[in-house]
């Protein structure tokens, strides 16, 4: 076939200029049609074959296979924005996480207790073998529980916090920190190991750090020394009774504000000391749980003797039914910012500091101190730290301790005051002298 029949049926290749003028027109049309279809088709399969969420879970994927410090080190960020979800979302994510960690054999099995019948210390977890309203283990039942009693308190949300981290940079690690005057020096102790043992190894990391009522002089301190960045907490913006720094609703509003602006946030409680060089190992293992918090190496301390009725009755659980667990601590918490973890379990902490009926209901703020003399369900209550632990034995009862790690990567020292910051100061003054002697 010769290139004037090919041109004559409208085709026009190779010698397009010898087309008529009504086929040149046509041509370059029905080129640009063919480009727009096949675009649509492939935003058509993206939005209905690969949901957008897919996606984002693939990205969360490929990082938690990486080592932190090649993550840092790479710039390579995942960040990740979503709105509050309906309940068939956050239903959706929850068995998503489930069925992912046990499919890569991530959940491990609470150690078996002895019968509270035969355990003689008071303050040691048992199992209640009079309990008739064991924690359920339908993990249908427990979501659509969890969604059901606090359904009301996450709708109405609103996070005071929330327009002091609008504007804030994204980076790959935030630690987050507070404190109020009378824990100014022991914060000291915890400044001085994140210096020494997390800025000089990892790279990208913000430092925020929360006045909860410094005096002058501290604050000045804080911002010469601190090599982070000072936010004042608006205790004005906390509605009513939940605003008592005694509370402690404060800690899961910074939590939740936060979050959404890195991969992953560690917060530190004043007594926590980085000790291990091997930190990289813990923000690995969040990275492949999502979060992570302190499971002291004593057994001590249940659950049902630390939180308050109230708090058992807005989570419609029973006491006897958790005496066996013991409490993880809040201390030191590291969370990845997944679907999961983010739009549910950190969600629902912080509209439960919000709700005046669940983390400090009336009553409680005479329940800080605990008699561990006495087995006694429902004594006193740890706010924040209880609500933490009622959410996830709801969520995976028997499997709850796969959430914690031990205390090879930090130690807690309460009431231990370091001057770290007077020291900073001498050294600089000495520095400073040598300098005028020259």
């Amino acid at each position: 076939m010769n290139r004037g029949s090919i041109a004559g049926r409208g085709l026009c290749y190779p010698r397009i200029w010898q087309c008529s003028s009504r086929k040149r027109i046509i041509a370059p049309m029905l080129l640009a049609l063919c480009i727009l279809t096949f675009i649509f088709c492939i935003k058509a399969l993206r939005t209905f074959i690969i949901p957008t969420d897919y996606i984002a879970r693939s990205r969360m994927s490929f990082h938690s296979k990486m080592t932190l410090k090649k993550v840092l080190d790479s710039g390579a960020g995942n960040e990740v924005h979503e709105d509050i979800k309906s309940d068939d979302y956050l239903r959706r994510q929850y068995f998503i996480k489930y069925t992912e960690l046990k499919q890569r054999q991530l959940l491990t099995a609470y150690p078996e207790k002895s019968s509270c019948l035969e355990e003689k210390s008071p303050a040691v977890p048992c199992y209640d073998t009079t309990c008739t309203t064991p924690l359920s283990r339908d993990q249908n039942y427990s979501i659509n529980s969890l969604l059901s009693t606090t359904h009301h308190a996450r709708m109405t949300m609103l996070n005071p916090l929330q327009d002091l981290t609008a504007n804030l940079k994204y980076t790959h690690v935030t630690i987050v920190a507070a404190s109020s005057q009378n824990h100014f020096l022991e914060v000291q102790g915890m400044i001085k190991s994140l210096h020494e043992n997390i800025f000089p190894k990892f790279k990208n990391i913000s430092f925020y750090f929360y006045d909860m009522g410094l005096t002058r002089h501290q604050l000045f301190q804080l911002q010469e020394y601190c090599r982070c960045k000072v936010i004042n907490f608006p205790f004005h913006l906390m509605p009513g009774a939940v605003s008592n720094i005694r509370c402690f609703t404060w800690k899961p509003l910074i939590v939740h504000a936060h979050l959404p602006k890195t991969d992953i946030l560690i917060w530190a409680d004043a007594s926590v000391r980085f000790t291990s060089p091997e930190n990289d190992d813990l923000f690995n293992d969040v990275m492949n749980k999502g979060l992570l918090g302190g499971l002291p190496d004593r057994f001590f301390r249940p659950v049902a003797h630390n939180t308050a009725l109230q708090m058992f009755q807005y989570f419609q659980i029973e006491p006897c039914s958790v005496a066996q667990f013991q409490e993880v601590e809040a201390n030191f918490l590291a969370f990845q910012n997944q679907p999961f973890i983010r739009d549910l379990i950190v969600e629902t902490w912080a509209a439960c500091a919000l709700d005046p009926n669940c983390m400090c209901p009336e009553g409680t703020l005479n329940m800080h101190h605990c008699d561990y003399n006495v087995r006694k369900y429902a004594k006193c209550h740890r706010f924040d730290q209880s609500t933490m632990n009622l959410i996830m034995l709801k969520l995976f009862q028997e499997n709850y301790s796969s959430f914690s790690f031990s205390q090879k990567y930090y130690a807690i020292k309460r009431s231990n005051k370091v001057n770290y910051f007077d020291f900073l100061d001498e050294k600089e003054n000495l520095r400073a002298n040598k300098s005028k002697n020259v």
